[in-house]
């Protein structure tokens, strides 16, 4: 196993297009300050109310723009969630839905909050970069090589704080 993981990702907006799909809240911590290689806590929770709080802890390290080596697994959510909150350097907060693409393939719809606020991601994990995959009409433009749209980026600095 090697633990690829290849993805892209698209600014998107949370009104142009009908993201529809199972959702959840998330709380990201990060345990690290190394933009190569960093420690992640995950909290989430099902929107729906049909899913108990999971939790994840995971390492990822930096390929290439798309492309990472992944190491993840389950962990308790209680003790994730007292994690982010007294350990963690940094954090970010964000609603994602899972939605199902014509294609059959997931996309994931990261809409972020606080100071994150009104920036809305599309990640769509893929078997090479070059695959070929559905592209909803109104996705924005592509940032897969833009470090700027990391989850790691926003959390030490937040969108809100960028000279757009």
């Amino acid at each position: 196993m090697n633990n690829l993981e290849i993805e892209r990702k698209f600014l998107a907006s949370s009104t142009k297009y009908p993201w529809t799909g199972p959702r959840y809240h998330i709380i990201q911590g990060y345990a690290t300050d190394n933009t190569n290689c960093l420690v992640r806590f995950r909290h989430q929770e099902c929107l729906q109310g049909q899913l108990a709080p999971q939790a994840f802890v995971t390492i990822k390290s930096f390929l290439s723009a798309g492309c990472n080596r992944e190491y993840e697994t389950a962990v308790d959510a209680m003790w994730a969630a007292n994690v982010i909150e007294s350990a963690c350097l940094w954090k970010l907060s964000k609603t994602r839905t899972h939605w199902l693409a014509p294609d059959g393939r997931t996309w994931h719809i990261d809409q972020f909050h606080h100071d994150n606020q009104g920036l809305v991601l599309a990640e769509i994990e893929l078997p090479s970069l070059d695959e070929e995959f559905y592209r909803p009409q109104d996705l924005g433009p592509e940032v897969t090589g833009d470090s700027r749209y990391s989850n790691i980026h926003l959390a030490k600095h937040p969108w809100c704080t960028w000279q757009l």
